[in-house]
């Protein structure tokens, strides 16, 4: 336990970090609603279209610090730079493309969603000017998983901090006007995110050549950045998936539960934005882990490796077993306060006395997933989520509500991630036994 309080002590800034960053959105949609109704309305038709992109880059970025990490641990400094290089082009082509698919695509996209035409044009407003600056975010999600991946958690923290508290700096004054700065309501809040991370991308990149993460002894051919990014990009690429098909289950098991009627969805809808803040501090705690763990499994420390996964699940199911106790105790005080509809009202009340029944097993999924992509497993973790979400989550849900009708789906609905764990536990011990007899053969090579 000792050798891992370092590491848990970066636990509580990376936490008021995600929850400083994750305050940017809500922080807009009080902005905007003193704009008028209608914007903001059309800001929340944006809110997923940009939560889809974020997970695409958040995916990039495991893929990043897994692969600086395991070179970091296998004592490769240059190996390191080189891949960050790369990862950085890989960064500003992957968020041109996605911006210039949101320029032409994007208030269809909207409105495929469910936004009117009038709402998605309004949308839109906003949609284009954040989808013009999308390389600035991609190069900072890149940045920081690079920091990260060379174990400078730190700087990786403070640069995002610093980009959202800028964004929040400018809201007001790019939103209502001042001065000489003209009123530009939904359109100044996009423009105020695009330059914060204008900023924030700066500074990375700043920081990077400082520590020159982003020089080595020789630059490497055309041939060796292509190849490198297309290495990323595959770890990135399941990483992203999983991002996306975990954001996707609240939507499988929002269309289970539709069948018990609005009310029943309203609660569900309610339990998991509660479920979402809680699950920040295993992300919180993943944040460090993940390259303490690549690193070592990059060195071939299994004993560290072994550790690692043991207190990040551990933590992570203590986590969710404490923080779901509570919320089973206060869930009735809680579901009055959030909502004045009686109906609605008793069906969270339910939701939230029977749910947080899983939060232990989510916590130690999520955590298992991030530990392997950051042991170079990432389409294990995907296939995790991929069963969890499309296979698991509905057959648990659909035998529960059978059985005791809302109460039982939701019951099923709690415990689809002790499967998932169980799954993700095998996967891990399998992963590292076939290292350590590789390692075992190494080493017993010279002496044949």
């Amino acid at each position: 336990m000792a050798k891992w309080l370092p590491m848990l002590r970066l636990v509580a800034p990376f936490f008021v970090a995600l929850l400083f960053i994750s305050s940017v959105p809500l922080v807009d949609a009080i902005f905007i609603a003193r704009v008028g109704a209608d914007q903001l309305v059309a800001f929340a038709f944006v809110i997923p279209a940009t939560s889809i992109v974020f997970s695409a880059l958040m995916g990039l970025g495991q893929g990043i610090t897994a692969e600086i990490s395991n070179a970091v641990g296998r004592n490769e400094s240059t190996r390191a730079s080189e891949i960050a290089r790369a990862a950085i082009w890989l960064a500003v082509v992957v968020g041109c493309a996605l911006g210039l698919i949101g320029l032409v695509a994007g208030e269809r996209l909207i409105q495929v969603i469910g936004a009117t035409k009038e709402q998605a044009g309004l949308a839109f407003d906003y949609f284009s000017i954040w989808s013009v600056g999308l390389a600035l975010p991609a190069v900072c999600f890149a940045g920081s998983a690079a920091l990260r991946g060379r174990g400078d958690i730190r700087s990786s923290l403070t640069i995002m901090m610093a980009s959202a508290g800028v964004n929040l700096a400018l809201d007001p004054i790019l939103i209502f006007g001042l001065g000489p700065i003209p009123a530009m309501g939904i359109e100044g809040a996009a423009l105020a995110s695009v330059i914060a991370y204008a900023c924030s991308c700066a500074v990375t990149l700043r920081k990077m050549r400082s520590d020159e993460i982003l020089r080595s002894a020789s630059r490497p051919p055309i041939d060796v950045v292509l190849t490198d990014a297309r290495q990323v990009a595959s770890v990135g690429v399941f990483g992203a998936t999983s991002q996306l098909l975990l954001a996707l289950s609240l939507g499988v098991a929002t269309r289970l539960i539709s069948q018990y009627g609005p009310d029943a969805v309203s609660a569900l809808a309610v339990a998991g934005r509660v479920e979402g803040m809680i699950m920040v501090m295993p992300l919180a705690l993943g944040g460090p882990l993940a390259p303490v763990i690549g690193m070592a499994w990059g060195g071939r420390d299994l004993t560290i490796v072994r550790e690692g996964i043991r207190f990040g699940l551990g933590a992570g199911a203590l986590w969710g077993a404490i923080v779901g106790g509570a919320m089973i105790a206060v869930s009735g005080s809680i579901a009055v306060a959030l909502t004045p509809d009686p109906a609605t009202a008793a069906d969270l009340a339910l939701a939230l006395s029977v749910l947080p029944i899983g939060y232990a097993f989510t916590a130690a999924t999520r955590l298992s997933v991030s530990v392997l992509v950051a042991i170079q497993h990432a389409r294990d973790g995907l296939l995790i989520v991929g069963a969890r979400t499309l296979v698991v989550l509905p057959g648990l849900a659909y035998l529960g509500g059978a059985q005791g009708g809302l109460a039982g789906m939701l019951m099923g609905i709690a415990v689809v991630d002790a499967a998932s764990v169980a799954l993700a536990l095998l996967m891990l011990r399998r992963a590292v036994a076939a290292a350590a007899r590789e390692g075992a053969t190494m080493m017993a090579a010279p002496a044949e």
